[in-house]
């Protein structure tokens, strides 16, 4: 069985930790999205076969915490960035639904 696991994922320790312990894939969000360079970080570091980005968005506008704060970072353009330094797997929510 293949376990994906996200949430909280903050530091390139915690998701080395968890990929270690058997999970296939990282999903990072939040730190991905104020901090596009952690992103790039963890595919250069892990691959695009392990890291995987959470990108949650209303009306475009990528949203973080939870849903709860406007990042003010379009949706498309920092996709477009981490599709571009090798990420495979982007999973994309519009909240507005």
């Amino acid at each position: 069985m293949k376990v994906q696991l996200g949430g909280g994922l903050r530091t390139i320790g915690q998701i080395e930790e968890v990929l270690s312990l058997g999970v296939s894939r990282a999903i990072l969000g939040t730190r991905a999205v104020q901090e596009p360079s952690f992103g790039v970080q963890a595919l250069e570091r892990f691959g695009g076969e392990r890291i995987a980005f959470a990108l949650d968005a209303l009306d475009g506008v990528l949203m973080v915490s939870g849903w709860k704060l406007p990042s003010g970072m379009r949706v498309g353009a920092l996709a477009q960035n981490l599709v571009q330094a090798g990420a495979r797997t982007v999973i994309y929510t519009d909240i507005r639904r």
